[in-house]
């Protein structure tokens, strides 16, 4: 490995026994080789998963960055937060910055708020079980169930989701769901911009486009 990769043998092993330590890498007892360890597999086994999904959007988000100039995200619920998949980042200097693979609270995401209001019942109660009030990231953010309840049935009527600097200062996002064949959210495209490129008028004209987007990829999807 240390030949391979080009590193000094000390500096190798104190690597795998880092990525040992951390569940990527395990070592065989007996023939003292490595393999991929369980965080590893887990890890590959959620890229498959989600591969499809990636390749069937990736070419409609690519056409929704060009024509807006945004950044343009795709997410998924995973336990209690959105889940960042794929993104497709704006041209523009001054844009939001997340990576594939971080996550969010998804009360105050559109990302979030698309695949909530399209969930089944069961699973809106079960994240929220025994919560109380939903922690604000900033003075937009929604912190009551009550109100983010109303939101959600906004959302359904509508089938778009908005952040108004909910989640980050200086950022607006509108989302729409990627819906499966029983009308259940499998997953949640969004645009997002700084609020000098996305003034509250110009959110209804992105939230038709998102809305679009979403439901090409839904119909290639099948």
């Amino acid at each position: 490995l240390a030949a391979r990769i080009g590193l000094q043998k000390s500096t190798a092993h104190r690597l795998l026994r880092t990525l040992m330590e951390k569940g990527f890498v395990y070592q065989d007892p007996v023939t003292k080789r490595y393999e991929l360890g369980p965080i590893a597999i887990k890890l590959g086994a959620n890229y498959s998963r989600y591969a499809a999904l990636v390749n069937v959007a990736r070419p409609i988000m690519l056409d929704l960055r060009d024509s807006t100039g945004e950044t343009v995200n795709l997410a998924v619920l995973k336990s209690n937060h959105v889940l960042y998949i794929a993104k497709e980042d704006s041209n523009e200097p001054l844009k939001l910055s997340i990576k594939v693979g971080e996550t969010a609270w998804p009360h105050c995401t559109a990302l979030g708020k698309a695949l909530l209001a399209f969930c089944p019942e069961s699973d809106r109660m079960r994240i929220f079980e025994g919560v109380r009030e939903l922690p604000g990231m900033t003075k937009n953010s929604i912190v009551s169930l009550e109100e983010l309840r109303a939101e959600l049935d906004r959302v359904r009527e509508e089938g778009i989701a908005y952040d108004d600097e909910e989640n980050i200062v200086g950022i607006r996002c509108v989302s729409a769901p990627i819906l499966s064949k029983v009308g259940e959210a499998i997953a949640a495209i969004s645009i997002s911009a700084p609020t000098v490129r996305a003034p509250k008028n110009r959110l209804k004209h992105l939230g038709k486009q998102v809305k679009s987007a979403a439901q090409e990829i839904s119909r290639t999807l099948g």
